[in-house]
């Protein structure tokens, strides 16, 4: 069964970002190159600093395989859901 992932990311510096664009050009793609994901999705937040990240994964299994790359980055993941569709 597929997996619905939202998190929010954070820089870690509170840096200020004008768009998803210049998010990415500091903090590389977020996941978005992950072959186990199916769709993922980006929004910035409002104030800029940081944007919310909605992933589908495959399943469990891509799910559990991607956290662990995600390590030693210059902004902090808060998950905030995690469903089973």
């Amino acid at each position: 069964m597929a997996i619905r992932h939202i998190s929010d990311l954070d820089d870690n510096n509170a840096t200020t970002f004008a768009d998803m664009t210049a998010w990415y050009a500091t903090h590389g793609p977020c996941g978005s190159n992950n072959t186990g994901c199916t769709s993922i999705n980006f929004e910035l937040h409002t104030d800029g600093q940081g944007c919310r990240r909605t992933i589908i994964f495959e399943d469990e299994t891509q799910f559990q395989a991607f956290f662990p790359n995600s390590v030693d980055k210059a902004f902090t993941v808060t998950r905030i859901e995690k469903v089973t569709i």
